[in-house]
């Protein structure tokens, strides 16, 4: 049995590491798609890439969670608390144009 101590580290090792594999994915990814345009077989390029990414997370989560099953929660939460971070971070603002008829 962990202390509670022993259990909050727990914790926060899982939540860096998931925030660490979800910068990893997601910046790979955005990599991946920008990189698309200049490849000439973006569907293998794409395939490849995905594969490489999930396994990699894949097997550093089997790693994170090692023989504590409760890791798995607070890794998932910084993995999507990074993905939100990514798409905040690298997404173009949107301009909005305003047609006459609403002015």
């Amino acid at each position: 049995m962990l202390s509670t101590t022993d259990l909050l580290w727990s914790m926060a090792i899982a939540i860096a590491g998931g925030l660490a594999f979800g910068g990893f994915y997601f910046g790979a990814l955005w990599w991946t798609i920008g990189y698309l345009r200049k490849t000439r077989h973006p569907y293998l390029f794409l395939v490849g890439s995905f594969l490489i990414r999930f396994s990699f997370v894949g097997i550093a989560f089997y790693l994170l969670i090692g023989d504590r099953w409760e890791r798995i929660f607070p890794g998932l939460l910084g993995f999507i608390v990074m993905r939100t971070i990514l798409v905040r971070c690298l997404s173009k603002p949107q301009l909005i144009s305003v047609s006459k008829s609403y002015r």
